[in-house]
């Protein structure tokens, strides 16, 4: 990944950007409805149905209830929707992490989905819970599923190495 350079790069990036174009497919690209990605909307509206945002205050931080709703985020109850977005051992990784610096994750996870900030608060994610892409970018997703998409490590790692 070290030999990525901007001028290697943005010719591909420009190169998708017409493909996208020709195909008429960028309103698609915008939004997931009636695409065959559009399981990710019904799994960031069901995630949003916990009580992720609105219930909490900042008394609750340190206490264990921010983590565990954002735990049952990771995994919302949909019917036949495969809940593929986050490897299994990032999901497990990041429980552990909570429990056991509650504290910090919650005070993290505020900021994140209470005060609104999304970019301040992604450095401190990656550190406490590690550069795991799957995890990071679905906790942004259920955040702004307008804004955020879920994305594959393995996908970019490839279109990189391209």
């Amino acid at each position: 990944m070290a030999n990525v350079t901007k001028e290697k790069l943005i010719p591909h990036l420009e190169s998708y950007r017409n493909y996208l174009e020709d195909m008429n497919r960028e309103e698609q690209w915008k939004t997931l409805n009636n695409t065959v990605e559009d399981y990710k909307r019904v799994i960031a509206q069901k995630a949003k149905e916990l009580p992720i945002i609105d219930k909490w205050t900042m008394a609750d931080i340190g206490t264990g209830k921010i983590g565990e709703l954002v735990i049952q985020a990771l995994d919302p109850k949909v019917p036949k929707t495969p809940m593929n977005l986050i490897n299994y051992n990032q999901k497990t990784s990041f429980k552990n992490k909570i429990r056991e610096r509650t504290n910090e994750a919650e005070t993290i996870l505020y900021a994140l989905y209470h005060e609104h900030k999304d970019e301040d608060s992604f450095s401190s994610i990656c550190e406490l819970f590690g550069r795991k892409y799957d995890l990071i970018s679905y906790l942004y997703f259920i955040f702004d599923p307008e804004k955020y998409l879920p994305i594959s490590p393995g996908f970019f790692d490839e279109a990189f190495r391209f």
